[in-house]
């Protein structure tokens, strides 16, 4: 699907279904034109609306419990929100060098949440209705429904899990209804059997049709699901029928499936919801959210550790470069013969400054092969400021929480939103970085824009490559996506 018409079209959605607008110098995008843009550009459009719509005031508030970041939060509304952290010595320090505020406030905790899950349900419930402007008593959908905005996504998490911090963030920052599953499912060591997750995979399906919104296809009123909250990242399948991926005979088929691609899908295997996963301690989660909802991103960082022949040519990161550039992104590349170790140690020498990561590497959870040279965890760079991050590589997100892996040496160092391989994915299981590119300035929100879609290459169906982060941020041109402070 070629997406790289949408590019010039300045899009900013002032209602879900009706008129927009556009910034600036833009044009107005008619109802026609919005009809023929595709489901995961509408995604991306949708997802932004309550950040372009509402003032981000230019501060940072600090908080040192759950508590005092709920009643932070309580305190957004339409005329303004502002970024809220749990207080650590290492990402709220990130966030704050990036996000550059005029003003940082601590703040003196007030005490604790209630001890009953309910009751910390019910605050947080109206913690979102206030923020788009609810009274006293209403649920976050009726605050909805009161300002004629339709939600483009779900986010389900438990009152009684770290997750929370980010998910009532999440929910008021974009518009989104909150589900509660408080299911004993399992934590980061486990393996889902296949039985067990299809009974996750309903489950999380009834939470949003319970919601009242539609969802079954893509397109429709939820494209997104965002899970706050520890679960396993595995899933052990038989693959049998349409789920079988178009592989040669003598590949690795008993691996593990990644949980985000096997839940929200229907019977016939295609996609009703992109989903995107955070879990984590209170603080590394309101940072996960923060960063997500309020960071610019215009600084992409590409290291290309492929070879420039065969296969590997599709990988290559020149188109994807020239298709950011010209979207406004400030972009710095490197390949071969200029991507080896030594290049790799110079480049992150001091700490790496990007809002965008994009590596192709090769290797294990353990290692990563350049073109010349083989780096180990220890070798993923200090991150100066909060990153995304796209890891072609086998087997990096294998323990995702696991700093002494590739994968999970990037989201210790800070990496907020991320896509990688917990097992072997065979490397067309990625999207090119072209086609990625093409999509990102296209509007499609970054851990979709990393997906295959439904019918879309050889590995469409459920598979190995897993989205960690909000399945609704943005990695759009800069300039169309800037919000002013106030």
């Amino acid at each position: 699907m070629r997406l790289i018409a949408w590019l010039l079209i300045p899009i900013l959605i002032a209602s879900s279904h009706a008129q927009t607008t556009a910034p600036a110098g833009g044009s107005a995008i008619s109802p026609e034109q919005w009809a023929q843009l595709p489901p995961q550009v509408k995604l991306g459009i949708r997802g932004a609306q309550a950040q372009m719509l509402m003032p981000v005031i230019d501060r940072v508030v600090l908080v040192p419990d759950g508590a005092t970041y709920l009643d932070e939060i309580s305190k957004w509304s339409p005329q303004g929100r502002w970024p809220v952290l749990i207080e650590d010595s290492q990402l709220a320090p990130m966030f704050v060098r990036r996000f550059k505020p005029a003003q940082v406030i601590r703040r003196e905790s007030v005490g604790a949440l209630p001890a009953a899950r309910d009751e910390r349900q019910k605050l947080i419930e109206a913690a979102v209705a206030r923020g788009f402007g609810g009274t006293a008593g209403q649920s976050p959908r009726d605050a909805f429904a009161a300002v004629k905005f339709l939600p483009a996504g779900v986010v389900i998490t438990s009152a009684g899990d770290p997750a929370w911090t980010a998910a009532v963030a999440l929910a008021s920052g974009h518009g989104q209804p909150l589900a509660w599953m408080d299911d004993q499912i399992g934590g980061m060591e486990a393996e889902l059997s296949e039985g067990d997750a299809r009974a996750l995979s309903q489950r999380i399906e009834q939470l949003v049709k319970d919601t009242g919104y539609s969802y079954p296809a893509m397109g429709d009123d939820i494209d997104a699901v965002t899970l706050c909250r520890l679960l396993p990242p595995r899933v052990r399948m038989k693959l049998v029928g349409p789920a079988r991926p178009e592989l040669p005979a003598d590949s690795d088929f008993d691996g593990p499936i990644a949980l985000t691609d096997f839940v929200c899908r229907n019977g016939d295997l295609s996609r009703w919801a992109f989903a995107g996963w955070i879990w984590g301690t209170e603080a590394r989660c309101t940072y996960v959210a923060m960063c997500s909802l309020f960071l610019p991103r215009e600084r992409v960082w590409m290291f290309n550790g492929y070879p420039t022949d065969g296969a590997w040519q599709g990988y290559a990161m020149d188109q994807a470069a020239n298709v950011l550039s010209a979207s406004g992104f400030n972009t710095r590349t490197m390949q071969a013969p200029q991507a080896d170790l030594g290049s790799w140690k110079r480049n992150v020498r001091g700490g790496l400054t990007a809002d965008v990561v994009m590596v192709n590497t090769k290797g294990n959870n353990d290692f990563f092969d350049l073109t010349q040279g083989q780096a180990r965890p220890g070798d993923v760079p200090v991150l100066n400021t909060p990153a995304a991050v796209y890891f072609i590589h086998s087997w990096s997100m294998q323990q995702p929480d696991n700093r002494e892996t590739v994968g999970g040496r990037w989201l210790a160092n800070g990496a907020y939103a991320a896509v990688g391989s917990l097992w072997e994915p065979y490397l067309y299981a990625f999207v090119p970085p072209s086609l990625l590119a093409q999509r990102l300035a296209s509007f499609v929100p970054f851990l979709p824009a990393a997906r295959w879609w439904n019918n879309e290459g050889p590995l469409w169906m459920p598979w190995r490559v897993i989205t960690i982060g909000d399945p609704l941020m943005l990695v759009a041109p800069p300039a169309q996506v800037a919000k002013p402070r106030v």
